[in-house]
């Protein structure tokens, strides 16, 4: 009798064995298994993250000094009011408009950017021809410094007294005021 129910002991233990050490073992193993299929990604991403960090490292260490003063024209590292509203008053007496007035920038950080780009609104009043308006946009334009034209107004502009003592009357003669936004890397 024995050897007819010992083997059945013998196989009931194996499954009971089975299903309480052995199977929770291996479920075990298979999610370690997991975790290392996962953690051996993120080390293979981070290794191709350093190379291309490198990458461009490299690249940036190659770019010569007068191509970042070129970057740093366009997109500088900080605001530089009065710099940029001297840049307007020449661009406008280049153009042969009067700027009148200006107001000082809202300096804010352009959320839209993840690159961190920060913004500043200056608002311009400049008063002269079509013409003269157009050819500053135009030097706007071709200028070295990004900026967006973000509003207009055109207005007549009344009877003005210009620096060489003429006085400017009709239709020929508006008055701009223009909200330009520049842009640079705080």
């Amino acid at each position: 009798m024995n050897q007819i129910v010992l083997p059945f002991a013998f196989a009931a233990l194996a499954i009971g064995l089975f299903f309480s050490y052995t199977q929770p073992a291996y479920e075990a193993l298979q999610a370690f298994q997991e975790q290392e299929s996962r953690v051996s990604d993120v080390l293979m991403d981070a290794r191709q993250l350093s190379q291309t960090v490198d990458q461009l490292q490299r690249k940036r260490a190659s770019i010569l000094k007068d191509d970042w003063d070129r970057i740093y024209s366009i997109l500088p590292d900080n605001i530089d009011v009065v710099g940029s509203i001297i840049h307007f008053d020449n661009l406008a007496r280049r153009s042969g408009i009067q700027l009148r007035s200006f107001s000082f920038p809202q300096v804010g950080h352009d959320s839209s950017d993840a690159e961190g780009v920060s913004s500043a609104v200056f608002t311009l009043d400049c008063i002269g021809t079509y013409d003269q308006f157009k050819s500053f946009l135009r030097s706007l334009e071709t200028s070295a410094q990004l900026a967006d034209i973000t509003s207009l107004r055109i207005d007549v502009a009344p009877d003005v007294k210009t620096e060489e003592g003429a006085v400017r009357t009709g239709p020929s003669a508006q008055v701009y005021t223009v909200s330009i936004t520049t842009y640079w890397m705080p």
